[in-house]
């Protein structure tokens, strides 16, 4: 086994289960050959990234609420926008 494929476990061990299904769905979707290290990897490395962005949206989403939201919404200046900013 190659170090990139002990990596591609590694990463795929420690995410969650539910993410875990996703990326082996990618995976079987793009129908990945681990012939061509340097284009698996690249993939890889996007696919992870995404991944673990959303991951933390969905965090912190958990923490946020509508009433935090308002309540900033309240603090906004109730101005025109300028020029520039208008549709």
């Amino acid at each position: 086994m190659t170090s990139l494929e002990q990596n591609l476990l590694e990463e795929v061990a420690a995410l969650p289960p539910a993410r875990r299904a996703d990326v082996l769905a990618f995976v079987r979707y793009l129908r990945l050959s681990l012939m061509d290290e340097a284009e698996l990897e690249i993939r890889y490395d996007s696919t992870v990234a995404a991944i673990f962005t959303m991951q933390s949206l969905e965090e912190r989403a958990k923490r946020g609420s509508r009433e935090m939201l308002l309540e900033i919404l309240n603090n906004a200046p109730d101005v025109e926008p300028e020029a520039s900013d208008r549709l």
